[in-house]
């Protein structure tokens, strides 16, 4: 006996019921006949003219099924948003780690932007000013951060030397001087750390030379 194709196995499949008692963020759901069910939103509902009794062919259910994943996508994509300020790079990362194909996962995103829910300047602002409080990091440390969330180098440049100036990057530097010359840190050791961390070996230098006996400025 032949073996019966996909397209036979559901020419009785129908939409057996729509929730539209338990709708919520524009979201139904569509139960088949065989209770099997999707989630689709009131757009896709009216798009594809759903309504109970309505055959289900393999067509709608792909469709639907692709409703489902873009909706579970945009979802969790919305609770990343929510949870922290976050990059678009950072919640794509995310996405992907959970198995979203990442198409389903820049348009989840690209839809939190057009709602301004994710902003990667906004982030990067809150970025560069909550480093500029902390005074632990050089510029050069903050881009390349900044790097490391997605955020382009046109944008963080220009950041970049809009909140954390040279000025502001030398009290920084001289903070962590005085920081290590208090704690008894040879001063060579103290110049090699701010060189890892990115500070320019001409405010390093000027700042070491300006140290008195007792460690201070």
């Amino acid at each position: 006996m032949p073996e019966e194709d996909s397209s036979s196995r559901n020419v009785n499949l129908r939409i057996d019921a729509i929730d539209t008692q338990r709708a919520s963020e524009d979201c139904f759901k569509v139960t088949l006949s065989d209770g099997s069910f999707f989630y689709v939103s009131y757009g896709f509902y009216r798009e594809a003219g759903l309504g109970c009794g309505i055959e289900a062919d393999e067509e709608l259910i792909e469709r639907m099924s692709d409703e489902t994943v873009r909706l579970h996508c945009y979802r969790k994509a919305l609770e990343y948003a929510l949870r922290q300020e976050s990059t678009s790079f950072d919640i794509i990362r995310k996405l992907r780690q959970k198995q979203f194909d990442p198409k389903v996962a820049e348009k989840a995103v690209a839809e939190l932007e057009r709602k301004n829910l994710v902003n990667d300047e906004r982030f990067a602002r809150l970025y560069i000013a909550q480093c500029v409080r902390r005074k632990k990091e050089s510029r050069l440390e903050v881009s390349a951060k900044l790097a490391g969330k997605g955020i382009s180098g046109t944008l963080s440049r220009r950041l970049i030397a809009e909140l954390y100036p040279v000025e502001a990057e030398e009290e920084t530097a001289a903070a962590l001087v005085g920081k290590a010359a208090a704690s008894g840190k040879p001063p060579e050791k103290t110049a090699a750390a701010l060189l890892r961390k990115g500070f320019p070996y001409k405010i390093i230098k000027s700042l070491l030379s300006s140290l008195n006996e007792n460690g201070e400025f």
